[in-house]
């Protein structure tokens, strides 16, 4: 009976060895190892392992799973200003990621389809790459990037049409561009009353 009390202990303490895990309380979380740190401070939940893993399924189609990013001061606050959801939707069909946000409302900020779709702005995007907004490119982050811009830019609804007219703004005719919106250096896409399309630039000196 002690040899067979004995091997037990030794086989309960040898897992015990074994165990690369800690969860102490309070403080830093490990599956994998016994020491997690981190670089920058502050609790740190650390997976360690060959291919380390932290998974979230859902358990039925249209379920979610939610990595949540909310600051202290508004925690009592459901949908505060300072509050990021990581947002994973089941279905086999259409699973995606999305990623938004509480700042003036609730928004979405980045959407990632199975399908391989991208969509910024947007919850459903239909192509490759979809931005709901106006579109600005910085051309030159060394030398005034405040400046060496350029942009896709919304010019308003074209009449009777229902379009909305858009422009190809370039550094000329920016907002804060190069020579105070001298004319030209833009291309602007507009629906004519009768429905056709005219390509213009710009002329009047104005910024928009």
């Amino acid at each position: 009976m002690k040899k067979i009390i004995l091997i037990g202990l030794s086989l309960f303490t040898g897992k015990l060895l074994f165990a690369q895990n800690t969860f102490p309380n309070p403080g830093n979380v490990g599956i994998g190892t016994l020491n997690p740190t981190s670089w920058f401070g502050g609790t740190v939940a650390q997976i360690e392992g060959r291919r380390a893993v932290l998974r979230l399924a859902p358990s039925l189609s249209g379920d979610v799973g939610t990595i949540l990013f909310k600051g202290a001061f508004s925690e009592s606050t459901n949908g505060s200003e300072d509050e990021f959801h990581l947002n994973y939707v089941s279905d086999p069909a259409n699973p995606y990621i999305m990623l938004g946000a509480y700042k003036n409302g609730p928004k979405t900020i980045l959407t990632l389809m199975g399908t391989g779709n991208v969509g910024i702005g947007t919850s459903a995007p239909s192509e490759r790459l979809v931005v709901n907004g106006n579109l600005k490119i910085i051309l030159d982050q060394a030398n005034l990037p405040e400046k060496n811009v350029m942009g896709v830019v919304s010019l308003g609804y074209s009449g009777i049409t229902g379009a909305k007219n858009w422009s190809l703004r370039g550094v000329y005719q920016h907002g804060n561009g190069v020579g105070v919106n001298a004319d030209g250096g833009d291309l602007d896409v507009i629906k004519s009353l009768d429905g056709n399309t005219v390509l213009a630039t710009k002329t009047d000196g104005t910024p928009l």
